[in-house]
């Protein structure tokens, strides 16, 4: 090659090798051409000049003087049967760095070549910086969550050790302050009495099981028969009972205790004389009885307008003393006036009479009466009985709190909840601890109004999904808006109610509301309930998101709880979203179609464009200008938002959303996140089209070479790692494993993940265990081992068809290519897994002893004969052995990789080859090499091989 001296040259090759890319577009494409094309090309091209020039076809240079032998080859007429398409094309095929046949052997091609190793040895460098670089990042990520992880846990931790030791401290408190209460309410003589009592109630409240009980009813029962037994034994009184204030006009009595005392008869003086011995009577009979229900026709209940006991026992709050009930006005017992001393006193807890606790001695037989001094004797059982009541409540409240916590801290982590589904515990949480109450929880979804996920009315009603404005009354309403505006907790002026934000501080400077929380009870709401209620708005905030990541957790579970089938179940949430978040109406959804045309998949109904119709884009107002500027676009009240693609550097846009809006741009903050969810969800459920699709041919393969697995599904993870079954072939794996249903139930299952080495898990293959279990030498593994194999190959294609990207615009031929392709891509994977496999398992000294062997084992003549019949080799070359290993040769590798496994091979020779192997078994192979284990295995290795291709090729 004379056309430049080698200085020159050499200069040449310096300037083109230090030329500045690193401003100019498509410096990678530049690197690229320098790296693989330009070593083999140029140096073609300027053989093809020579050539022509030779041949006459085009003159030389200026100066250039062709040599006597092109002379003398450039005959008349030559140059017309000269083509330099072809002659390029063989002159490339022969010097392909694949092949090695021939090289480039001039001062310009290794310069080229030396080039070419400088440009891949720095593309290597930097691809090895970049990785680097993202690992770094990736670790530092992974870092700083596992330590904000361990900053929560260890917050989370120590809260709850001082929540526990906060409540331990409010339990003496309330122990000490309990018992001092009782000391200064009992009388002297009967301290010991109502000190043991306070035990007693006190000890049935530590043993009651509290964590497995819906309501105290159980336990204060046997207070309240604790208390009247109590006090029939120790008082005058000949009957006991208490009673609940059902309501303003009238208490039920519910409890009670009846002492039936015996009298001696007087016995005559003894006739001799001597003095009587008195006896003394024999202990007064306590019977205790559970009075009928207040619905019963036969309660005890009492109403205002009959007797005493709610004018001047109820409403006063003060006990009543009756010396003598038959002359007191209005006390009537059983419609008639008796003789006897009465008592009430009534039962006050939480500064409001509950109830009345009331003795009489009207059935006294024996002329006991009691003493007005004896008030202090019930009013002291009282405060220790509400000291045991109000710890049982207590203790109740906090087991239903602790039991509501560990709910909703559970739905608060896991990935799939929504906000209805938290917004139903909550609301369950606080209605099981004040039953009548108000509770509503509602979310920022516009600047304008809010959205009440759920409320819940005093009466139990609920409804779902109310829009309301600051113009809405209702203390409710009122509440939730000011505590939007401020960011901070409101309550009322009476403690009855509060309301709590849900506060994002990611969102800026400051923390942002992006929900409320709202409780109000008929009482005053206890400290208790009031630090619950904080708690749980702390933990609502993983699910209570700002618009754009609520659309993006929201589309995200739609499209993992999917099997990439029909994708309307996205487009409909899409749709809904821009309604919720954008005040948006006829909400329109168009994939590309060609390069003017949008394909409908969401129908904005009335007279907009019908669902699947094909339309142009300049049809649907400010479409087509969002799609060229790949930018959101306004047309009057239009607004229209392109969907993206992000490949390598550059974005595509493939659809858009369309939709009326009232409000200009004041609502549209949240479009561009609503997009980019949708745009990933939809991507996603393609992603997972396609694999289920090669999915299925590998459950196929799977079957056909594990015979005694009789079915098997394929199942995706969806947010919260569960199992959606995708498909299933074959026979039925398990009752519990139906396409397209979560596999709640794995027992009895034999389940592999598809996941490449180090990476996340992409969906799994199930099959019953009973068909792993036997193991069949007839097979090319056992069925575990094959199970994982395609698991693994799956996972290859894989990241084929995330190289691919999603393609929606279906009217072009790389979509139906792309389609066309899908049922050759696990066959093809499996090709390239098992070729590279065999090479790495079989060196090249084995292949020469095989060549120079003049009787190999028959197995291994049999195999190298079917690999020569695949590879394409004659029939006359390969059924003699002293013909067949001539053809081994150092690039049979080369040969075997280059085969095209996705058309079609020669059908007979596939036969030939299936017939050379047939009997062969891997039991049967390393048998036949027992002289060397691991040449034993290299052999078995090539029948792997052979009966991969037979098995890909439908054989």
């Amino acid at each position: 090659m004379e056309l430049v001296s080698e200085r020159e040259l050499v200069k040449l090759l310096a300037e083109f090798q230090n030329t500045n890319l690193a401003d100019k577009a498509g410096k990678d494409d530049y690197a690229f051409l320098q790296e693989t094309i330009f070593p083999t090309l140029l140096p073609a091209l300027v053989h093809l000049s020579e050539h022509l020039e030779a041949q006459g076809v085009v003159p030389p240079p200026a100066g250039y003087k062709i040599e006597a032998r092109g002379a003398e080859q450039a005959s008349a007429g030559s140059s017309q049967k000269v083509n330099p398409q072809r002659w390029l094309a063989e002159h490339l095929v022969r010097h392909h760095p694949a092949g090695q046949v021939f090289k480039h052997d001039s001062a310009y091609a290794e310069h080229l070549n030396k080039i070419a190793k400088g440009r891949k040895e720095q593309r290597v460098e930097r691809e090895r910086l970049v990785i680097e670089q993202q690992r770094t990042v990736e670790e530092e990520q992974v870092r700083q969550e596992l330590e904000r992880t361990k900053e929560e846990e260890a917050r989370r931790v120590e809260d709850e050790a001082a929540r526990k030791k906060q409540v331990e401290e409010k339990l003496v408190a309330r122990d000490l302050a309990g018992e001092a209460a009782v000391k200064e309410a009992a009388p002297p003589a009967h301290l010991p009495l109502i000190v043991d009592f306070r035990s007693t109630c006190m000890a049935k409240v530590d043993a009651f099981d509290f964590d497995n009980a819906d309501s105290t009813a159980e336990l204060v029962a046997g207070l309240y028969t604790e208390a009247v037994v109590l006090l029939a034994t120790n008082s005058n009184a000949s009957f006991t009972a208490i009673g609940d204030l059902v309501d303003a006009d009238t208490v039920w009595y519910h409890t009670a205790a009846d002492k039936k005392e015996f009298l001696l008869e007087d016995e005559d003086e003894p006739e001799d004389g001597s003095e009587v011995v008195k006896k003394e009577p024999p202990a007064p009979e306590i019977t205790t009885r559970a009075l009928p229900g207040k619905d019963d026709e036969t309660a005890y209940i009492i109403r205002r307008g009959h007797g005493i006991t709610l004018e001047e026992v109820v409403d006063s709050a003060k006990a009543k003393y009756c010396s003598d009930a038959k002359y007191v006005e209005g006390m009537f017992f059983f419609e008639d006036k008796r003789p006897g001393t009465f008592l009430a006193v009534p039962i006050v807890r939480g500064g409001a009479v509950v109830g009345v606790l009331c003795a009489d001695t009207l059935d006294s037989i024996a002329g006991s009466e009691l003493t007005e001094s004896e008030v202090t004797l019930y009013q002291a059982v009282l405060v220790a009985l509400n000291e045991a009541i109000v710890k049982a409540d207590w203790c109740l409240m906090t087991a239903i709190c602790k039991k509501h916590d560990a709910k909703i801290r559970t739905l608060a982590a896991h990935p799939a909840t929504l906000p209805a589904l938290m917004a139903e515990a909550v609301v369950n949480a606080i209605s099981e601890i004040c039953p009548s109450g108000v509770v509503s929880l509602g979310v920022v979804d516009t600047d304008t109004d809010l959205r009440l996920v759920l409320h819940r009315e005093e009466d139990g009603t609920r409804t779902c999904d109310r829009t309301v404005t600051p113009a809405v009354s209702g203390e409710h309403v009122s509440l939730m808006f000011k505590v939007r505006e401020k960011c901070v907790e409101q309550t009322t002026e009476l403690p009855h109610a509060m309301a709590v934000p849900i506060l994002d501080a990611t969102t800026g400077v400051a923390p942002v509301a992006t929900a409320v929380l709202y409780v109000s009870c008929e009482t005053p709401l206890s400290e208790d309930l009031v630090e619950f209620i904080r708690q749980i708005a702390h933990q609502l905030v993983p699910v209570m998101l700002a618009p754009s990541p609520s659309a993006m957790r929201t589309l995200k579970i739609l499209a993992s709880s999917g099997t990439g089938g029909d994708a309307s179940d996205i487009y409909q949430a899409a749709a809904m979203l821009c309604a919720r978040h954008v005040n948006g109406s006829s909400v329109l959804i168009g994939m590309a179609h060609g390069a003017d045309e949008l394909r409908i998949v969401q129908s904005p109904g009335g007279n907009g464009p019908k669902l699947h119709a094909v339309v142009s884009r300049s049809e649907v107002p400010a479409c087509k200008e969002a799609m060229r500027a790949q930018a959101l676009s306004l047309q009057g009240q239009h607004v229209a938002i392109p969907l993206v693609l992000t490949r390598g550097s550059s974005t595509i846009p493939f659809g858009v959303i369309a939709m009326v809006v009232p409000g200009g741009d004041v609502q549209l903050d949240a479009l561009p996140g609503i997009a980019s969810a949708l745009a990933s969800a939809l991507a996603g459920s393609q992603w997972r089209r396609k694999l289920k699709a090669c999915g299925m041919e590998g459950l196929a393969s799977l079957l056909k070479r594990a015979p005694n697995i009789k079915g098997a599904y394929l199942a995706f993870p969806d947010v919260g790692g569960r199992q959606v079954c995708a498909g299933v072939i074959g026979e039925e794996v398990s009752s519990h494993v139906q396409t397209g249903k979560l596999v709640e139930d794995t027992t009895g299952l034999q389940v592999t993940a598809i996941q490449a080495e180090g990476g996340p898990i992409l969906g799994y293959i199930g099959v019953n265990e009973a068909g792993v279990k036997v193991s069949d030498d007839e097979g090319d593994s056992d069925a575990w081992e094959v199970m994982k194999d395609v698991g693994w190959t799956l996972a290859t294609v894989s990241g084929v068809i995330e190289a691919q990207g999603a393609l929606f615009d279906k009217s072009g031929e790389e979509a139906l290519r792309s389609e066309e392709a899908l049922a050759s891509h696990f066959n093809a994977a499996r090709f390239k897994l098992v070729t590279a496999t065999t090479i790495a398992a079989v060196s090249l000294p084995y292949m020469d002893s095989v060549k120079v062997a003049s009787q190999p084992a028959l197995g291994v003549v049999a195999i190298m004969q079917g690999i020569m019949y695949i590879l394409g080799h004659q029939h006359r070359d390969v059924s003699e052995w002293p013909k067949c290993r001539k053809l081994i040769t150092h690039h049979i590798f080369k040969e075997m990789k280059m085969i095209d496994v996705r058309v079609p091979l020669k059908e007979h020779k596939l036969k030939l080859a299936k017939e050379c192997i047939k009997g062969l078994t891997p039991t049967v192979i390393r048998s036949a090499e027992v002289s060397d284990k691991a040449v034993g295995e290299m052999p078995l290795a090539l029948w792997r091989w052979v009966v991969m291709v037979l098995d890909v090729q439908g054989l």
